[in-house]
């Protein structure tokens, strides 16, 4: 069996409370902040959680505590405009650029070495694709916490802000081609 995960939008019946991410600032604030977040659409919270068919796989897998209702990963989206003067050199752009902004993302402890932070980019930067099929989004944003973490973005391709090291930007035409969409 395989340890598999959904990716769905916010739900406040779902477990907050023994979400522990080892963040106090990101454990609040999903505790507290995001479902008025959510409410009055300044952002959009999307959670990992375990699929529901795999919850045996999870717990034969030595993780007996999880539920169906447990939260293994979260971020927040939300659109953005970005001044030019931010993103690596980009000619033709106008002075404020629309985008996707990816914020807030968080593994649970209990999964932190199991490639969530993967998951949780994965997720973000495929919604940024389908947004750009339908609206302006020149790409999608992050702020990095610490150059650990912008180490982790670039691997995906993300560029350094000029005058932002920790601000990353991919723009979507690498990410269509990223996920190979026409």
């Amino acid at each position: 069996m395989t340890l598999e995960v959904d990716m769905v939008p916010f739900d406040g019946r779902l477990n907050r409370a023994d979400f522990d991410c080892g963040v106090d600032e990101l454990n609040g604030w999903l505790r507290h902040t995001a479902s008025q977040l959510e409410k009055r659409c300044i952002c959009r919270v999307f959670l990992a959680i375990p699929k529901a068919q795999s919850l045996l796989a999870w717990h034969a897998a030595g993780f007996t505590t999880l539920q169906a209702s447990t939260i293994l990963g979260f971020y927040a989206r939300s659109a953005a405009q970005l001044p030019l003067e931010h993103l690596p050199a980009n000619s033709g752009l106008p002075r404020r650029v629309p985008a996707a902004r990816m914020g807030r993302p968080a593994v649970d402890l209990r999964v932190h070495c199991l490639g969530f932070g993967d998951l949780l980019l994965s997720n973000a930067i495929v919604r940024t694709a389908e947004a750009g099929a339908s609206i302006g989004v020149s790409g999608l944003f992050v702020d990095a916490k610490d150059l650990k973490a912008a180490a982790f973005y670039q691997k995906y391709g993300f560029q350094p802000g000029v005058d932002r090291p920790l601000r990353l930007w991919l723009n979507l035409a690498s990410i269509v081609a990223m996920l190979g969409a026409p």
